[in-house]
């Protein structure tokens, strides 16, 4: 075997085990901070350090992003925000609800705002944009006075005729000048 191949194999090998690693959670060495910063490059540039989470023992519900625009004669249109000419870049994109979810409310504010300015820029007769965040789901109370649990259907529950549907977990209506026009938050209790 030349050195070429052996030299293939020990990286395909250690590739393999730097994957393993990142779907059991581990890192190379016990304190993350001290992860060899080349071996950290290295997961991050390949995805060799993800979860794999989204195969856990729980799929939580899809989220969306929509848009509903209006001129100065209260005409109303839905629009999308595919920005790329591929699939895989927009569907990368759709992934932003669940981002939101995960981020600081300073940057998930930017993040709406920045959507709502580029659906304003791409339509510009529309005088107010409103950005909703949905969620495939359906509602159960909450015992406890809190917003209700969104969540699937149990199987007993989808055999007996319950279905999920969109729900608006919050949204935010724009103005051209950047202004929140109006505002509805799940916990005000808008679903």
């Amino acid at each position: 075997m030349k050195f070429r191949h052996k030299a293939l194999i020990i990286f395909a090998m250690g590739h393999i085990g730097l994957v393993t690693l990142g779907a059991t959670g581990m890192t190379v060495l016990a304190d993350t901070a001290n992860q060899l910063p080349l071996v950290a490059w290295y997961q991050q540039l390949t995805g060799a350090d993800n979860s794999f989470a989204f195969f856990a023992p729980e799929v939580g519900p899809e989220e969306r992003v929509t848009f509903i625009l209006a001129d100065a004669s209260d005409h109303h249109w839905a629009d999308d925000l595919n920005l790329a000419q591929n699939r895989e870049a927009n569907l990368s994109f759709s992934t932003i609800p669940f981002v939101l979810d995960s981020v600081d409310d300073e940057t998930a504010w930017n993040m709406l705002r920045s959507m709502a300015d580029t659906m304003l820029r791409k339509h510009p007769s529309a005088i107010t944009v409103q950005v909703r965040v949905e969620t495939y789901a359906v509602t159960r109370p909450d015992d406890t006075g809190e917003p209700p649990i969104v969540d699937f259907p149990s199987m007993g529950q989808y055999r007996g005729g319950e279905r999920p549907k969109w729900l608006v977990l919050y949204e935010l209506t724009f103005s051209r000048s950047g202004e929140v026009v109006e505002r509805n938050d799940r916990d005000e209790g808008t679903i």
